[in-house]
């Protein structure tokens, strides 16, 4: 149901502020005036406070331009170091193919020697 449509009807339960009432009678407030108080209030706060964005909105870009740089550095530095990893890992690949052929190597020579010792069994 979409809020405001003629399904819905909002209604105010005035019992559910008669707290309010009592606490007013009580006190010897008149309710119109704090409302009024209240929004007048309000409105000076928000004045305030776009006041205080205002100030602060070159500060905010500043750190808006320094947050985007840092950003490209970060980036550029994953790249080199995702470049370092690949050339980490080809180094790798090559360490182990010379392991392999290492072990063929001395393979082949202990083969030899047991050969030419006469020993060497199939």
């Amino acid at each position: 149901m979409i809020e405001g449509s003629p399904e819905r009807i909002d209604t105010v339960d005035p019992a559910k502020y008669d707290f309010l009432r009592n606490i007013a009678m009580q006190n010897d407030i008149d309710l119109r005036e704090y409302t009024e108080k209240v929004k007048t209030d309000l409105l000076e706060l928000e004045h305030m406070a776009l006041n205080d964005i205002a100030e602060l909105n070159p500060e905010v870009a500043t750190l808006y331009g320094e947050l985007k740089q840092t950003d490209r550095i970060l980036g550029n530095l994953e790249d080199i170091l995702s470049s370092f990893q690949t050339e980490l890992q080809d180094i790798s690949a090559q360490v182990d193919l010379i392991k392999e052929r290492s072990a063929i190597i001395s393979t082949t020579a202990a083969n030899k020697k047991e050969f030419e010792k006469g020993t060497f069994v199939l």
